[in-house]
């Protein structure tokens, strides 16, 4: 009972921050004294914080908290770090955390098997693997929606659209994706050095395993995207469109570490 709760406390966090998102797109084009979903917002955020608190209270559902903790990160980031970096629409940037929160919401609802995995006899090193790999996914859920809100305003921009005048500007938004792609490395290689140590000598560890490659596929296209980036090869543009690319990339990573047999 307690397991089925948490999904769909993840679910209605998902469907908050997407329906916030959605309604604040639209405002935008409206009245210029619109509300702000902030209702939403706090109901969503409550509801991940319980969830991910359910989760990491539990003695099983390491994918699950892993999943839970690290869109929680990146909604708490979303919502008071923009604060200081003069992007003032986190509604908006919390869309890709809302459809990530969604996701892995069904996918726990139609293959509950995973949530019943012993974590209780791992070692410290997985702990620490564990947050790892949930601030990368919050490092790159934050660069995902950073570089697709600067793809948006750069579309609105070139449409002459009125709601352009109300986005936030293009330079805080680019260097916001480009800072939290470097978090994002940082952190996935971290991950990937905590989790070979963590591994057991006995263990069916495969480095063949779905997930273990888009690991591998994903550094190596972080440290593509920021190489060319620094030396000028793509602008701003291209390295945003690149990280969309990238959470393509994360997205399946996810996808395989819930459905696919345990890596280590």
């Amino acid at each position: 009972m307690m397991d089925q709760f948490k999904v769909w406390l993840l679910a209605l966090a998902g469907l908050c921050y997407v329906i916030a998102a959605v309604l604040r797109w639209r405002a935008l084009a409206q009245d210029a004294h619109a509300p702000r979903p902030w209702l939403l917002l706090a109901t969503g955020i409550t509801a991940h914080v319980c969830a991910t608190i359910m989760a990491v209270a539990s003695s099983g559902a390491a994918d699950f908290t892993y999943a839970a903790l690290g869109s929680l990160l990146a909604a708490l980031a979303m919502l008071v770090g923009t604060r200081f970096m003069a992007v003032h629409t986190p509604g908006l940037l919390l869309l890709p955390v809302g459809i990530m929160a969604c996701l892995v919401a069904v996918f726990a609802a139609v293959d509950r098997s995973y949530l019943s995995d012993d974590i209780e006899q791992r070692s410290l090193l997985f702990y620490v693997h564990i947050i790892f790999m949930s601030a990368n996914l919050a490092a790159m859920l934050l660069a995902s929606a950073a570089a697709g809100l600067y793809l948006a305003v750069s579309w609105q921009l070139k449409a002459a659209s009125h709601r352009a005048l109300r986005l936030p500007q293009l330079p805080p938004l680019a260097h916001l994706a480009q800072r939290s792609l470097l978090v994002a490395l940082a952190m996935q290689l971290g991950g990937v050095v905590s989790g070979a140590v963590a591994i057991h000598p006995e263990s069916d560890f495969s480095p063949w395993h779905p997930t273990v490659i888009l690991a591998c596929v994903a550094i190596i296209v972080m440290l593509f995207l920021l190489s060319v980036h620094a030396l000028q090869r793509i602008g701003w543009r291209g390295l945003c469109w690149g990280i969309m690319v990238l959470l393509m990339v994360e997205v399946a990573a996810l996808v395989t570490l819930m459905m696919v047999d345990a890596h280590g």
